[in-house]
């Protein structure tokens, strides 16, 4: 039983040593900072990302709202502190008053701190704290999955945009084809069955540069989806 409390304590203790790790990955290589004129079209691609895409803002946004609640529990023992007055016609002018009276003192300021409060602010300002570090936690995995989503799209849009193109120069060689055969058989030089097959080949060759076209366009458009504007715009 005692072994097995310590493996498990030599576990909890390297599983926080984990977490409590500093990263070693540098963010300002996987979104490059500063203007993007001298940056190759992945890296630009990325950036653009980045910035346009508008749950990359919302995040940001959750990390202010985070940063706000530090500041709000760090600050919250002043709600501790209070003030009282002992004002009446006795105190605000005892002459007219008959000095009949005085009522001491006339202000009174203090300090009304629960014992639990001890407790309770520091736990509540290290818990935002925690939260503010999630939230920059988030942007960081936000950082790695934009890069990644945007390379891989920009890399697939590259092979499917050649594809296409062999497809279209296939597509147009077959229908080049196909006219001649036509001609052909409209001078009677071929037979019917060597037209059909001409314009099923042709046929064939058009449906697959409409698929592949089709390919390369859908995975265009999710690019366009993340950096926000057309492809061709943000290439220039």
């Amino acid at each position: 039983m005692v072994k097995r409390l310590l493996i498990a304590g030599i576990m909890i203790a390297q599983a926080g040593a984990l977490c409590h790790a500093q990263s070693t990955v540098d963010y300002n290589k996987i979104i490059v900072p500063g203007s993007g004129a001298n940056l190759n079209a992945e890296e630009r691609l990325v950036q653009i990302a980045w910035r346009n895409y508008p749950e990359n803002e919302a995040l940001w946004h959750e990390l202010q709202a985070a940063e706000a609640e530090v500041r709000i529990q760090r600050w919250s023992w002043l709600n501790q502190i209070y003030a009282q007055g002992n004002l009446n016609e006795f105190t605000i002018n005892p002459d007219k008053a008959g000095g009949t009276a005085n009522f001491w003192p006339r202000y009174n300021v203090g300090v009304n701190v629960p014992l639990g409060k001890f407790i309770s602010i520091p736990n509540e300002t290290r818990k935002a704290k925690e939260a503010y570090r999630i939230r920059e936690l988030d942007i960081n995995k936000q950082k790695l999955y934009i890069r990644r989503t945007v390379l891989g799209l920009y890399t697939q849009y590259n092979s499917l945009l050649e594809i296409y193109k062999i497809e279209k120069s296939a597509s147009d060689d077959a229908d080049g084809v196909f006219r001649i055969d036509e001609q052909k058989f409209k001078n009677g030089e071929i037979s019917l069955e060597k037209y059909n097959n001409a314009q099923d080949y042709r046929n064939a060759k058009k449906l697959k540069e409409i698929m592949a076209e089709n390919d390369m366009k859908q995975i265009k458009f999710q690019l366009e989806e993340l950096i926000g504007m057309r492809l061709e715009e943000a290439l220039n």
